[in-house]
């Protein structure tokens, strides 16, 4: 049965015919329903009245490999995982959506981490520094990439000239970005993928994220933030890969960190799971862009490429390797990704790419050491909810600190703007060292946005992305 949302605006009251037995609603949370859908959808007809439409390549020199910024040093191997580079202040203004947003300061940071195999690389990530910051807190936000091109990376994307449609995923990652900002939080924004793209390689894009936490609490003479930061990390979906892949990574990779809470939404738990349920679906792109960035990080699967896909279609098929999410999914739409290899579906159990769907499934590393809030639609129609709540449970069988909101209305995209409040609620209430009940805990909710006690992080969150758009300066009001 679909179940459906309804607000009578005469009255104000929400009602929820298919629920009749659910708690009253609060009757403020239409209200607040409506602004931030409203808020959207003005953010996305300014992004397509102010940007002109992103080229199907991007040009040369606006790409990282071209850049000599993102250059690794040839003694790469001196720096320990973490340790800057070099740092500059971003190329260009930075936007949210089209608008130019207005901050106390922002810089770029390459910094050394570590690859698949071990090997050493370099990364950046966009450190965004509010009016009257307080230095003492850090997020790291990992923006929804999504895809196994390099432009599409967020110290690219969140330039206001690189405000397009076909990296609008990352964007919307922003309306949260806002609101730490008005706390007075500094935010990082890693370009986790790595310089190679590779997205879906778990341990490279665990790895990426844990070593831009590092370098940013080592920026103090750069961007002021204190060693001693209080550090969290968020994410959704292909965010979320990168989230959870560092926390399962930190007590080997990164011990030394602090990070005192984490939040991570519509999860990829199990990448071959997630490839057989969109397959031939409106989001089967994202399986081929997550074979193709997979096959950054591991040569082996690169060659089986070559190997099995058919040569009248190969072309097609690399395609998703030179463009953002957005026309991927437009290109792929309802299509059979596996018809693209010879034996078709057959190459999914090909033992080489076996090995790497193992390699880079969740929940084979150490346990979560940080309270962790997870939230996930139950419908969602992209990444199958039962294997993320396999995934809670084994964490919480093993000692793991984790509270789960299964969110009942909505599916997949809906469920990143309605389910966000919650892990906001979570990470300010860690922020601010509110006492956090031990153990694990689960919960099902019509919608997060729904819950009391979240309805004002909503209006909060709306008031700060307007004030945004209109160019207001990004920090603790009273302050400012």
């Amino acid at each position: 049965m679909t179940h459906e949302l309804f607000c009578d605006i005469r009255i104000g009251r929400p009602q929820l015919p298919h629920w009749r037995a659910q708690k009253q609603v609060h009757p403020d949370a239409c209200i607040v329903m409506v602004l931030l859908s409203s808020f959207v959808t003005l953010a996305l007809a300014s992004l397509s009245a102010n940007t002109h439409p992103a080229p199907a390549k991007r040009a040369a020199q606006t790409l990282p490999s071209n850049d000599p910024f993102y250059a690794a040093p040839q003694n790469l191997t001196d720096y320990s995982p973490g340790a800057i580079i070099r740092s500059r202040k971003p190329p260009g203004p930075l936007g949210f959506f089209s608008a130019r947003i207005n901050l106390q300061g922002a810089w770029q940071l390459l910094y050394r981490s570590t690859g698949a195999h071990g090997e050493p690389l370099a990364s950046v990530t966009t450190v965004l520094i509010p009016y009257n910051a307080d230095f003492g807190k850090l997020l790291s936000y990992q923006v929804e990439i999504d895809a196994p091109y390099e432009a599409c990376f967020p110290s690219i994307s969140l330039q206001q000239s690189e405000a397009h449609f076909d990296t609008v995923t990352g964007q919307y990652g922003e309306l949260w970005i806002m609101t730490a900002l008005a706390r007075g939080w500094a935010v990082s924004v890693p370009d986790h993928e790595g310089p190679q793209a590779a997205f879906t390689a778990g341990l490279v894009e665990g790895r990426v994220t844990l070593d831009n936490v590092r370098a940013v609490l080592q920026s103090g003479h750069i961007t002021g933030v204190l060693p001693e930061a209080q550090a969290a990390l968020w994410g959704y979906s292909g965010g979320a890969q990168a989230t959870e892949w560092a926390l399962e990574l930190q007590k080997e990779y990164a011990p030394e960190l602090h990070i005192i809470a984490a939040a991570l939404g519509g999860v990829p738990a199990n990448l071959e799971k997630a490839f057989e349920q969109i397959n031939k679906g409106t989001s089967a792109g994202l399986a081929a862009g997550g074979i193709l960035g997979l096959a950054k990080a591991y040569p082996a699967l690169a060659a089986l490429l070559k190997d099995r896909l058919e040569s009248e279609t190969a072309s097609r098929f690399y395609q998703a390797q030179e463009q953002c999410l957005v026309p991927t999914l437009i290109q792929f739409v309802s299509k059979d990704v596996f018809s693209f290899f010879d034996g078709g579906s057959s190459f999914l159990q090909d033992p080489v790419f076996q090995d790497i769907l193992r390699e880079n499934a969740m929940g084979n590393h150490g346990v979560y050491k940080v309270p962790t809030y997870f939230y996930h639609a139950i419908n969602d129609d992209i990444l199958p909810f039962n294997v993320t709540e396999a995934l809670v449970d084994r964490y919480c069988g093993a000692g793991a600190n984790i509270h789960f909101s299964r969110e009942a209305f909505g599916k997949h995209i809906t469920v990143a703007l309605t389910g966000a409040a919650g892990a906001l609620k979570f990470l300010m209430d860690r922020m601010e060292g509110r006492p956090l009940r031990p153990g694990c805990s689960k919960s099902t909710v019509v919608s997060s946005a729904l819950v009391p006690e979240n309805l004002p992080i909503l209006g909060e969150t709306v008031f700060n992305a307007v004030n945004a758009l209109l160019g207001k300066p990004l920090g603790p009001a009273a302050s400012i």
